[in-house]
Formats: C-alpha cells, structure tokens, sequence
C-alpha cells in the first residue's frame, strides 16, 4: 500500500531494512544524493506560494519574475572558475551543464528555476562535482579510466534486468523522438559525466569493495545493537489535506480533522468507513485508512513518531505534516526477524565501510589544500533550513 506519507527509500542505517543497496557504488553518499536536495529546495521554495520570492525589480523598479529571466542571469553569482582539484577546473559552464541536465530529468526546465533555489543548492553541488574529480584520480591511478566503452558495457548490463513490458515501453518513448536503443546507447555513451561515474563505479566494485569484509557476528552485533531500526507497526489513518496553500484552507482542514477526531473518539463514527469516505490518502478507499504494516524510516518523521508511539487500536491527536492532517490508528507492534534483514544488513555495513574509505580519500585532498572552492556560499541560507527530510515516493 502506497501514500503521500512513505517518503521514498534511502540508503541510511535506519532505512537498512528497505532498499537492496547498489554495490555497484551509484548510491555511494560522498558521490551524491542530489535528487533529495533538489527535490527538498523545490519544495521549500513552494512554501512561498506562487513565485513571489522569485520576483526582484529590474533596473527601472519593475518586478521580474524567474519564468521570464534569461538563464545566463541565474548564474551571474558564479565566477568563472568554480572550483580547482589540483590542476583540474570545474568550470561555470560545466556547472550550468550539470544543473540543466539535472532539471530536464526532474521535469523543471531550466528557465522555470528561480534563481534563489540555484543558489541555495549550487553549494551542495559543487562539493558534489569536487567530490566526483577526487575519486576519479583515485580511480585513474589504480587503473580505471573513462570511456565510452564503460558506458555501453553498463547499459547492456542494465538493459537484461529490465522486464519486457517496461523496455518495449522505453523503445516506444525512444521512436517519439525517432531513437532506437542502439542510438540512445551510442549517445548516452559520449556523456563525460556516465564515463565518469562508470569508472569509479567499476574501480569501488573491484577493488574497494573485495578489500572489505564485514562478519557474521559483526551483522548480529549491529541488529542486536538498534532494535528500533528493525521495529514495525501496524498502521491506519485519515488524511484530510487542505485545499490549497493558503492559511484559511490549512486552518479549515484542520478543524475538520479535529472534528472527525472528536466524533471518532465518541463512537458517533466508525474509523474505516470515515477513512473510505473522507481520507485524501488513496489507503481510505482502498483498505479503509490501513496502510498495513510499516517500518522505521518508511514514513515522513512527523507521522511515524506518532505511529510507533500509539498503542494498538487508539487514536492519536491530529498530525500535521506537509500533506496535511492525520488521524493515526495505532496497531499491533514487533520486530522484523533476523534472518529477513541478514543479506541487506551486510551489503549495507560493507557499503558504509565503503563510503568510509571514500570519505577519508575526500578528506585527505583537503586536508592537503588540493580543493580550491571558490564560489562564495548564498547569504540567505533559510531555503536550506527549510527543507524537508526526503523527498517523496508518490
């Protein structure tokens, strides 16, 4: 059972129990996790309503909205020269590059950006495109260089795992834009950037990766040692979600939630039929407001406090969170066995170890004054303050 409330899975000690981890290195931490900041400024940024927060006057005192800027204004706080690791440039127009690729995948053009949330996420990237050249050097000097060839190797790879339905649907997506596999093939393979991940990927996957090993005994201490990362709970609730964004919609939603509480708590109304009838949650019409069994960082932080806190068949107090308001039923709570988390919880303590040894090789490039940062960090940073945990499995 899907909902607003499940944020989507993310490779962290307390979501170990949730996703099968790449050990392939794609989700390696020092390289990335881009997707979650970007999503989370987006988002920050809404809570402002329309693009009010996007508009400055221009030279004659007009206001100017984000839509209508010419890209090359967005990155004017640039300089030039962005970043140096050792005798390598990371230029203003790689950056520019980098986020218009980025953007076009999340559905947001670049001319739709404000160029407030450019500047709250350009930090996180540039320590992210420093991050990369460091590991490539890393990678080159034990033998792994870039090519087109890595590329192509990975995306035949990738394309056996797909199922049939899916990739004849991508070969349908690929004639709109009068592409076949092969030539998509040919040209994802010429992107610098997939050659560069390629190769660090391999060089993570043969030699970091074979050089660490982790016991059983040492999976055992670590699911002994955080019980509460491997709790579950069974759970159900009502969402009411405002109309829109504004204060009188989120005011009326809420005393609405209330009031649906106080009936529920009389017995005046029963819990799965008012789910069925009154949830925006698609779980109300589907399973009456149940949402089955879930587990630790599943959930949106608000709501799965909540959720594990209150007893089996209660009702908790309204719970705001950014989708709305929610009425949680508690329900019946227990451990995920062993034996069900032993695989993943080893490939997750070998990717920490992974992203350890990472980590000390960024450090050590700084340490030795090889990373120049130039890009001077945004004065207003309350953007950044502002963004929610994770990003949203819809």
């Amino acid at each position: 059972m899907t909902c607003l409330i499940f944020t989507e899975w993310t490779l962290t000690e307390k979501a170990i129990t949730e996703r099968e981890v790449n050990m392939k290195g794609k989700t390696i931490a020092v390289l990335g996790a881009i997707g979650a900041l970007w999503v989370g400024a987006f988002y920050a940024l809404s809570l402002t309503g329309d693009d009010k927060a996007a508009k400055k006057p221009d030279a004659k005192g007009n206001p100017v909205s984000a839509k209508s800027m010419k890209p090359a204004d967005k990155f004017a706080f640039l300089p030039k020269i962005i970043a140096k690791v050792g005798d390598k440039e990371i230029t203003k127009e790689e950056f520019i590059k980098d986020i218009t690729a980025m953007s076009a995948q999340r559905g947001m053009p670049l001319q739709m950006l404000p160029p407030q949330l450019i500047q709250a996420i350009a930090p996180q990237m540039v320590s992210q495109m420093v991050n990369k050249l460091v590991l490539l050097e890393a990678a080159v000097r034990a033998g792994f260089k870039p090519s087109p060839q890595l590329v192509k190797d990975d995306f035949d790879e990738m394309i056996k795992t797909v199922p049939p339905k899916k990739l004849d649907k991508f070969k349908a997506e690929l004639k709109k834009e009068n592409k076949t596999l092969a030539n998509y093939r040919e040209e994802i393979s010429k992107d610098k950037n997939a050659q560069i991940e390629m190769a660090v990927d391999n060089w993570i996957k043969e030699k970091i990766i074979p050089s660490i090993k982790v016991t059983d005994k040492e999976v055992q201490d670590f699911y002994d040692k955080n019980p509460e990362m491997f709790k579950t709970a069974e759970v159900s609730h009502i969402l009411i979600q405002p109309k829109d964004r504004t204060p009188k919609s989120k005011e009326e939603a809420q005393k609405k939630a209330q009031d649906l509480l106080k009936k529920l708590t009389k017995g005046e109304i029963k819990f799965g039929e008012t789910a069925e009838k009154e949830s925006a949650c698609k779980s109300g019409k589907e399973a009456k407001g149940s949402l089955g069994v879930v587990k630790r960082n599943q959930m949106v932080p608000e709501f799965e406090k909540v959720a594990f806190a209150t007893p089996d068949g209660k009702l908790s107090p309204v719970v705001e969170t950014r989708f709305g308001y929610h009425i949680i039923k508690g329900g019946k709570k227990s451990k995920t066995p062993f034996l069900e988390v032993k695989a993943k919880l080893h490939e997750f303590l070998v990717q920490r170890e992974v992203q350890k040894q990472l980590q000390k090789i960024v450090k050590h490039a700084e340490s030795s004054g090889r990373i120049k940062i130039f890009l001077k960090p945004p004065k207003n940073n309350r953007m950044m303050m502002r963004m929610p945990p994770a990003p949203v499995k819809k």
